[in-house]
């Protein structure tokens, strides 16, 4: 029993062949990795998408944008000025909305105040004021003169980025009139860079009976600039005619006793009515011009219209 050798038997030592093991199904292996693949693809295309939608389409709870303003001084690139105003300097911005420019000092004029801030003010329709400079918005340095000088009204093109005034300064001629020159000069209120486009001297004679100093009635498209010159300098003045400049060429045209109403650039012509005295109401407080009947006499155009050429 215990010597004797136990036989395995036949069947049960029979060697396996590989060969005979059952094949992996090929057919379902494929279609698994196909699925995957296309799942991947499906996930790809759906981020794409959403990435797409959000850039055409953003989202409306983003930062509420910033409208840009239109106006004199916000669209320009002028550094503002800072400190005590300087004598002999021109300087631009606003009072109570309105544009101004403002100069410490004033030729011919005097005003004793311990304020250094105090000065002249003056708008583009005139009513010079003494004013502080502290009351000025936004005050631009435009030009240092060096020398005492008279401001008067100014204009402002279209968009309101140049400035065009006239300039009074002393003379260095020997005359029987006030000593005293006129210049027309057209600032860039984004750089300051400035230039004169016109000048004339007091009591000069060019422009018949327009002993006076002249002042920007109207600009017209940076293309040309209305002048109004007075008959007399340091007397009651009044108007004895127009000039009309043409910016570029600075060559003008002057109609006496006369005020020019409008220019066609298109025709190349401008148009223009004689001054004549017509009785007006009198003004609140004006006694001095009135008449028995509160009427006086104001020189204002009348009657035909008259064209020529521009300059």
């Amino acid at each position: 029993m215990f010597g004797r050798k136990k036989e395995i038997p036949q069947s049960a030592s029979k060697t396996i062949n590989l060969k005979d093991l059952p094949k992996p199904n090929s057919s379902k292996l494929s279609k698994r990795l196909k699925f995957v693949i296309l799942f991947i693809i499906l996930i790809f295309i759906f981020f794409a998408t959403l990435i797409i939608f959000a850039i055409i389409f953003p989202s409306k709870n983003t930062a509420p944008e910033v409208e840009e303003t239109v106006g004199p001084v916000s669209e320009l690139n002028e550094e503002i000025f800072e400190g005590l105003p300087e004598e002999n300097t021109l300087y631009f911005g606003k009072y109570n909305g309105e544009e101004v420019i403002f100069i410490k000092n004033i030729l011919g004029f005097s005003y004793v105040s311990d304020d250094p801030y105090f000065g002249y003010t003056n708008y583009s329709t005139g009513s010079a004021k003494v004013k502080s400079f502290n009351d000025i918005t936004d005050p631009i340095k435009l030009i240092d003169f060096g020398e005492p000088i008279q401001g008067d009204l100014f204009g402002l093109n279209k968009n309101k980025s140049k400035l065009y005034i006239n300039i009074s300064k002393k003379g260095d001629r020997v005359t029987e009139y006030p000593n005293i020159d006129n210049f027309l000069y057209v600032v860039d209120l984004s750089t300051q860079e400035n230039r004169i486009i016109w000048e004339n001297a007091v009591g000069s004679g060019k422009y018949e009976e327009g002993n006076g100093t002249a002042y920007v009635k109207e600009v017209i498209n940076d293309n040309y600039v209305i002048l109004d010159i007075l008959n007399c300098y340091g007397c009651e003045p009044s108007s004895a005619g127009n000039i009309i400049i043409n910016i570029e060429s600075g060559d003008d045209k002057y109609v006496k006793g006369a005020s020019i109403m409008s220019a066609n650039l298109a025709n190349n012509t401008f148009s223009y009515q004689n001054l004549e005295i017509v009785k007006e109401p009198c003004q609140d407080g004006d006694l001095i011009n009135c008449d028995r009947n509160n009427m006086m006499d104001v020189r204002k155009p009348s009657g035909e219209i008259f064209s020529e050429k521009l300059p």
